[in-house]
């Protein structure tokens, strides 16, 4: 009888993305510019409940020995990955874990709700969030988190195909950013491509 073995957790990530729909084929523009034949979209997999907690639950199992008092990310699916992580890591640790998020601004970037502040504030946080392709949103939110008078312990992320660095976003080595999947997707540059890639095969270009 042969035994099924449990997939290494960052292909495990890739497989949930993959069958979400949420890896897309074809010629897209990412926000480097650079020039991409796949494109990870964070988007869809959120509809998949036990595929989302699973995820979730290897946060919380990563970080369930950090004392961390909050989980905060950026919305919109921030919400759902802030607000399931510290439930997990309540039930894994005994200990209360709040969830917060940020908003978008409209003249860009983000912010706390009005009272989020004052909640956080002193307490130690876990920021996260879910694919990294610049690191520019998550750079945001472990500034608004300081600003805020949170102390930033820990930086968790689901995918970082961007291959961010902790100085990208403005923590230290010690703080780091735990990625549950680090694959990278070719890229090129215009001039590549035109050479080499999507648009060297006429392949049309759309911006996810």
């Amino acid at each position: 009888m042969e035994v099924l073995r449990p997939l290494p957790r960052e292909e495990r990530v890739r497989e949930i993305f993959q069958k979400s729909g949420g890896i897309l084929e074809g010629h897209f523009i990412a926000h480097s510019w650079k020039h991409l034949d796949r494109y990870v979209d964070k988007r869809l997999f959120y509809a998949y409940t036990q595929e989302t907690t699973e995820i979730c639950s290897m946060f919380a199992e990563d970080f369930k020995n950090d004392n961390i008092e909050v989980v905060i990310a950026p919305a919109t699916g921030g919400i759902i990955l802030s607000f399931e992580t510290a439930r997990l890591l309540t039930l894994m640790t005994g200990k209360k874990v709040i969830s917060a998020f940020l908003e978008k601004r409209k003249e860009g970037g983000f912010e706390f709700h009005k009272g989020v502040a004052e909640l956080i504030k002193d307490k130690r946080a876990l920021d996260l969030d879910d694919v990294l392709t610049t690191g520019g949103s998550l750079k945001d939110a472990v500034d608004e988190t300081r600003k805020a008078g949170a102390k930033v312990v820990r930086v968790g992320v689901i995918w970082n195909r961007g291959g961010v660095k902790p100085k990208d976003i403005g923590v230290e080595d010690e703080v780091g950013i735990d990625s549950l999947c680090n694959i990278r997707f070719q890229d090129w540059t215009s001039a590549e491509c035109a050479i080499s890639g999507p648009c060297s095969k006429g392949i049309p270009l759309t911006k996810p």
